[in-house]
């Protein structure tokens, strides 16, 4: 054996419908332009290893249960791959076909392809969901794809015969002319015709990306409030209603016109008919209206409570502090005169501000009580009872107020998000995000900004995406604008981009997300540390989920083995192991543990995937060292958990067997030189090694 670059007989690529639902174009990333021309660094920013640093923290600590504004995962689960059979049963259990679906199941059978189009609330995504039930194969899946694909990118999917595909919102990144987009479109329909498979489409009405697509368009309808309510009640077996119940469920039904919120009023009737209606009911809505019809505020109520908007939960200093800096901004913005100081005489009552604010404002019922368990020396958090409450008072401020209250805004926003990391980047990401379903212009402005910006505004960015990543209706938007930043928006955009999908949007869209932080992992120096790290973080999070899934480990191994072939480019191929174990060897949040480590501890499934790559790089002489060194960390790290040996002995069972005698004698010999740090236990060595029978223990290990 040379030493270089002879990679074992590789086994069979795998094929599109592998378990993460990723499809052809996650294996081909797209050509990039050249990247416009970057500024010299900020030299008052750390530099790259410290930036680096802080990232792994700022992982770190949106991990932590309770961390303001941001939650450890997307609650809505994963937005593309396989839809699990229980959801579609849920879908199709209350389903009632509208006037539309007819209409859309004859061009789906038709043209392959069909693109619902309507308002929110219509029901697009259940009928969508309905459409593939009804024309996939009996043996076929229904898998969702990312809703910022091109025609073009869907028409390069590994499309599967009897499976049927769906987008949710589609929101496509640029526009073509007609005849293009037309052209796409057909050749998208081509393709799903000659692989026996479909693909279903939900997108905004008057969106620009369909504008030009008649032919596949057919707009959604809602179903009669009254029918769909019956229909419910006849699917869930609900028990018998007198004239007066059912009166009054039809009366709220007609009110919620949504096909959701019936359905929900319906299964709520489990637990009687008044809570089935309370459940349904928005009584917040109703009091924070009166709030501002009664309260008349004040500025300085206004400024308050604008703050609360944006910062629920934020410290109670903070909160004052950022809430006097806006009240100033206001009046600064309406020439009116700053309150004069209080009268200094002794017999003047000294103002007791913190005390009169809330009482003063009536804002007390909305805000949750200050907990008499807190721990000592935390400090007390105002903040919103929850955070639907949160988002009727953005939505007030949005519909009453103008630029005089929101050119003040905008710069104290800006000045916030400049200083300092702290509290207040994370708690302003989900008032950003309230907003953004008011005005979602007004927010991806200020984040276009941030994220070419300093290290806290990029943090903010990253926070937003990620707030907005937990929101149904946001989740596309922020998906398209990272891989908008992704796409050649210049290094600074392109590495908040890798950020923002290392965490929760690339949770909730991890086919996408592995596909453009590939994409960014082979762009230039400064790029690639923070892709390698986002993919590593991507790789944790699966380790450590309870969900079956082994999309990120598939994924890599889905990158190494097509370069593995005769005739596959070396640089390539040296381009893909290095990214590979840079991602192995990223550590863990606020440790240096190996990220490879906590999946062989946790993921015994994903054991072959990592060593058929690690076996990979120890047989190619440029990633040896590299290879063995990583290696040894993750032996190191097995002995500082539970069952350290019998960790060791499946990782070794798997890529030992994998290695010829002679890669087989370096590996062992380089994991038993003492000198080597960090050093590994006799235990763990020995049964690390031994777990290949036919070759011998070393001498040292016997």
């Amino acid at each position: 054996m040379s030493g270089t670059d002879r990679p074992a007989e590789p086994a069979p690529d795998p094929g599109p419908d592998r378990p993460d639902g990723a499809p052809e174009a996650a294996r081909t990333p797209p050509a990039q332009e050249p990247a416009p021309a970057e500024t010299d660094t900020d030299p008052s920013e750390p530099d790259e290893a410290q930036v680096l640093q802080n990232i792994n923290n700022f992982y770190g600590q949106v991990v932590v249960e309770g961390t303001v504004g941001i939650a450890t995962a997307a609650r809505s689960g994963r937005r593309s791959g396989k839809v699990a059979t229980l959801e579609i049963a849920r879908v199709e259990r209350c389903y009632l076909p509208p006037d539309a679906h007819p209409v859309a199941a004859g061009v789906l059978r038709d043209r392959h392809l069909v693109i619902l189009t309507g308002v929110e609330g219509t029901g697009r995504a259940a009928g969508s969901t309905m459409l593939a039930h009804q024309f996939r194969a009996a043996d076929g899946e229904i898998l969702r794809l990312p809703p910022t694909r091109t025609l073009e990118e869907l028409a390069d999917t590994g499309f599967k015969a009897g499976t049927v595909y769906v987008v949710q919102d589609w929101s496509p990144a640029g526009g073509e002319g007609a005849s293009a987009t037309l052209f796409d479109a057909e050749q998208l329909s081509g393709r799903l015709r000659s692989a026996r498979s479909r693909l279903v489409i939900t997108a905004a009405r008057g969106s620009a990306a369909v504008r030009h697509l008649p032919q596949f368009t057919v707009p959604w309808t809602t179903v009669d409030p009254e029918r769909l309510l019956a229909h419910c009640l006849d699917r869930l077996a609900c028990p018998r209603l007198d004239a007066d119940d059912l009166a009054r469920l039809t009366d709220r039904a007609r009110q919620l016109a949504r096909p959701a919120r019936i359905v929900e009023l319906a299964e709520g009737l489990i637990d009687g008919v008044d809570a089935a209606l309370a459940a349904v009911a928005d009584n917040d809505a109703a009091r924070v209206q009166a709030w501002f019809d009664g309260a008349a505020p004040t500025r300085r109520t206004l400024a308050a409570v604008a703050t609360l908007a944006f910062f629920s939960g934020v410290g109670l200093h903070g909160f004052e502090r950022l809430s006097d800096e806006l009240d100033r901004l206001i009046t600064a913005h309406l020439g009116a005169e700053a309150p004069a100081p209080s009268d200094p005489a002794e017999a003047a009552p000294f103002p007791q501000t913190r005390a009169t604010l809330i009482a003063e404002s009536g804002l007390g019922e909305f805000l949750a009580e200050e907990a008499s368990d807190r721990p000592f020396g935390s400090e007390h958090r105002p903040a919103f009872r929850t955070g639907h409450q949160q988002q009727l008072f953005m939505a007030e401020l949005f519909r009453r107020y103008g630029t005089e209250l929101w050119d003040p805004v905008r710069a104290w926003l800006a000045g916030v998000v400049q200083r300092p990391l702290g509290p207040e980047h994370f708690a302003v990401a989900r008032g950003l995000a309230a907003l953004c379903r008011c005005n979602p212009a007004e927010v991806t402005v200020h984040l276009d900004g941030w994220a070419a910006g300093r290290l806290p505004q990029r943090f903010t960015a990253v926070g937003v995406l990620w707030a907005m990543a937990q929101d149904d209706l946001l989740a596309p938007l922020a998906l398209q604008t990272a891989v908008g930043w992704a796409r050649n928006r210049g290094q600074q955009r392109a590495m908040t981009a890798a950020v923002a999908l290392g965490g929760v949007l690339g949770q909730r869209y991890l086919s996408e997300a592995l596909r453009w932080l590939w994409v960014l992992s082979l762009r230039g120096d400064r790029i690639r540390p923070f892709a390698q790290r986002a993919l590593g973080h991507l790789l944790g999070v699966e380790a450590d989920a309870a969900s079956g899934s082994s999309a990120v480990p598939r994924f890599l191994l889905s990158k190494v083995r097509p370069l593995l072939r005769p005739g596959a480019d070396a640089t390539d191929r040296r381009t893909a192991l290095t990214t590979v174990l840079s991602v192995f060897a990223m550590p863990l949040p606020d440790s240096d543990v190996p990220v490879v480590a906590r999946v062989v501890q946790e993921r015994p499934v994903d054991i072959a995937s990592i060593a058929e790559v690690w076996a990979t790089a120890i047989h190619s002489g440029p990633h040896r060292l590299e290879a063995v060194t990583v290696l040894r960390r993750t032996l190191h790290s097995l002995e500082q958990r539970g069952g350290p040996s019998s960790a060791a002995a499946r990782l070794g069972a798997e890529l030992l067997p994998r290695l010829p005698p002679d890669a087989y004698q370096v590996v062992a010999r380089a994991l038993t030189q003492p000198r080597w740090d960090p050093e590994v236990s006799h235990s763990v060595l020995k049964a690390f090694l031994d777990s290949r029978a036919d070759r011998p223990a070393h001498p040292s290990l016997r």
